[in-house]
């Protein structure tokens, strides 16, 4: 009895210890949100993009409804949702997409098949999740949170990326731009990896440690990407921010 006990404590800090990493790693993202917000940006939103492979076994279209039915009941999002479907050649999309005033969630399963010899045709499924938040820039890390614990059932090597956009008027002056990049590394204790700049596109490539994940780029851990672009149009600096990479156009 007294070793069972023992085991049941251990179990007990360990779970502890789980859950107090889960929460660091949640504030920590939270100080990429305030960086942000301290940017001042106008039309700000956020995003959280996952990509995950539905790995062994071939789902039905039924089948894949179910799945996405089962995550958006999973992340919450309530309300009818619009069903969309896609087919050409060697491709085919089920989506299930929920439109509204402060938010846009976008679930589908894509499935793409190749035919090595004849007569043998392998299909592969992937499941993307894009959720877009027009309001509370904090609420995409709760998505994140959600949706990464919901799709790693499917997928351990799932990808989730954490996007934040906003405008600021005119277009930046080079000292402005550099102060505007200092002020985001320098607020989530980043140091640059990559750094580029063509066509009025400025791109830089860090790494922080508040952020676990990270991918290579040239052989060099990075886990942030921000950049800048102008819109001719509306005369406008454009400002990116995501972890780990930006998956997105810019």
């Amino acid at each position: 009895m007294r070793k069972l006990f023992f085991i049941f404590v251990a179990l007990l800090w360990i779970a502890a210890g789980i859950q107090l990493i889960q929460n660091l790693n949640k504030e920590d993202e939270e100080k990429i949100v305030e960086a942000f917000n301290q940017t001042n940006c106008m039309d700000a939103q956020s995003s959280v993009h996952a990509q995950a492979q539905l790995k062994d076994v071939y789902h039905t279209k039924k089948e894949q409804e179910a799945i996405l039915r089962e995550m958006a009941e999973e992340l919450g999002i309530t309300g009818e949702l619009e069903v969309e479907q896609e087919s050409e050649p060697g491709r085919n999309v089920l989506a299930l997409i929920r439109k509204a005033e402060k938010a846009q969630t976008i679930l589908k399963i894509v499935s793409m098949e190749n035919e090595p010899q004849e007569n043998i045709i392998e299909t592969v499924q992937y499941l993307f999740a894009d959720i877009q938040l027009y309001d509370k820039l904090e609420c995409a890390v709760l998505y994140k949170e959600n949706l990464e614990r919901i799709i790693r059932k499917y997928d351990e090597t799932a990808t989730i990326n954490l996007e934040f956009y906003g405008e600021l008027p005119g277009r930046l002056q080079e000292k402005e731009r550099e102060s505007l990049k200092n002020h985001l590394l320098e607020s989530i204790s980043a140091k640059v990896r990559e750094e580029h700049t063509s066509d009025d596109v400025y791109t830089i490539y860090a790494y922080t440690e508040l952020v676990d994940r990270y991918e290579q780029i040239k052989g060099k851990t990075v886990n942030v990407s921000i950049a800048m672009t102008y819109d001719e149009i509306n005369e406008r600096t454009c400002l990116y921010l995501a972890t780990p990479l930006l998956k997105g156009d810019y």
